[in-house]
């Protein structure tokens, strides 16, 4: 069921991939859960949460037997009508998460996410060591998910590596009011505006994605942190810092690096953090091998493992449906 109101060449690549596909963008609450009704749904699985394009209200109708949250909203949906949330043991351990949700977690052993690199990735590129001989950290994250507290820690990283520089790349970036307030944030903590750099529009993602190229070692966002954006940067041969919380939002970037077998990259405090950043930061000959085996290392992982993953999944998704005909 596709609810987006602007489909392009991804929508009809995955168009292809079903045996139905219904737009209903713009159909009401009433008139999609009718719809689903139906079309006899055993197992509904929400990607959205409380996201635009939203059908929490038709989820709320019971639209199906089985209704599952994945993937798309990194907390509970709070609705008793939702059963189930897609989880691991990573993100969301055992006795210490199913607090937090109103849905019963299913962990999937292989983790809660299956990697593909997009079409167009360029090659891993190595470090530029000429042009830019300082040590360049970076952030490709959304800055949604920029906080005081967060800009202040990436602040003692810069500080803790002389000379060093921070390249930022986001869409909302491209507008000159918005680096300027983000610049500033730096300044306010002791950087100076030149160490903060931004990283301009790029035109396709093959750009966007050879602009790690430029970047040592990328620093992961707190406490929501990156998900695509950490493994485009591991996927271009970036090693990738990341903090782990107390939510799954905050502890993604552990779940990824641990599977990845690269736990030496997950911090567990701000100063651990900082350490390990300043670490990397000071091993040249580290980065550079980093940078040569780190794209192999993803695709042997099971991160990338997509038979295994679609037979976990399978199997996850065939136990709900069994367990909602045993009641």
């Amino acid at each position: 069921y596709s609810e987006t109101p602007l489909p392009d060449e991804v929508t009809g690549r995955l168009k292809g991939y079903f045996s139905v596909w219904r737009d209903v963008h713009g159909l009401s609450d009433h008139a999609w859960a009718d719809l689903v009704r139906s079309d006899s749904i055993d197992v509904l699985i929400d990607l959205s949460g409380h996201t635009t394009g939203s059908r929490l209200r038709a989820f709320s109708l019971r639209a199906a037997p089985v209704q599952i949250s994945w993937l798309g909203y990194p907390n509970t949906t709070g609705l008793p009508q939702m059963d189930y949330r897609l989880a691991d043991e990573l993100t969301d351990p055992s006795g210490i998460a199913d607090r937090y949700y109103s849905e019963k977690l299913l962990r999937l052993s292989c983790g809660t996410w299956c990697f593909r690199a997009r079409d167009g990735t360029p090659p891993v590129s190595p470090r530029i060591i000429g042009r830019r001989p300082e040590i360049v950290f970076g952030s490709f994250n959304s800055v949604h998910k920029f906080n005081r507290p967060l800009i202040r820690l990436w602040a003692r990283v810069l500080n803790s590596v002389p000379g060093s520089v921070f390249l930022l790349k986001a869409g909302a970036l491209n507008d000159h009011g918005v680096r300027k307030f983000y610049r500033d944030m730096f300044i306010d903590e002791g950087i100076p505006g030149e160490r903060i750099i931004f990283a301009d529009y790029s035109r396709s993602m093959s750009e966007h994605l050879s602009n790690y190229g430029g970047v040592d070692v990328a620093l992961d966002s707190f406490p929501y942190a990156g998900t695509t954006t950490t493994f485009e940067a591991l996927y271009m041969g970036v090693p990738v810092v990341t903090k782990r919380g107390q939510t799954h939002a905050s502890r993604v970037g552990a779940s990824i690096l641990s599977r990845l077998g690269r736990q030496e990259w997950i911090a567990d405090s701000d100063d651990e953090y900082v350490a390990i950043a300043a670490a990397l930061a000071s091993d040249s000959a580290g980065l550079a091998s980093v940078r040569k085996v780190l794209r192999a290392e993803l695709e042997g992982s099971v991160l990338m493992d997509k038979n295994k993953f679609c037979a976990e999944f399978s199997r996850v998704i065939r136990s709900t449906w069994t367990e909602w005909c045993s009641r």
